[in-house]
């Protein structure tokens, strides 16, 4: 049934990701179906995720993309392109950040 519905999902057109998403709060439901001992088994839990290297967006800037871009920041914004291009931290993580 867990492999009709990844089937079905995909044929809606979902990406790898959204399905591997749904797939994890799946198991995180039937984990704790177990531990209230509504289950005894997780259906989900062999279940592989789906490959989601296709949809990774990795761009690096080229040397005079990155000039550039330092240039058209503000003096107040300049750390934040810099601390991601030599960190290669996450938006959220740069904006969470103690400055």
């Amino acid at each position: 049934m867990i492999e009709e519905y990844i089937a079905g999902r995909k044929e809606e057109g979902l990406k790898n990701s959204s399905v591997n998403r749904e797939l994890s709060c799946l198991r995180k439901i039937f984990n704790l179906a177990i531990d209230l001992g509504y289950v005894a088994v997780n259906p989900v839990r062999k279940v592989k995720s789906l490959s989601e290297k296709g949809s990774m967006r990795e761009r690096i800037l080229s040397k005079d993309e990155e000039v550039r871009l330092f240039e058209a920041a503000t003096l107040h914004l300049k750390p934040m392109p810099m601390v991601a291009i030599y960190t290669g931290f996450r938006r959220g993580a740069i904006f969470n950040l103690k400055w």
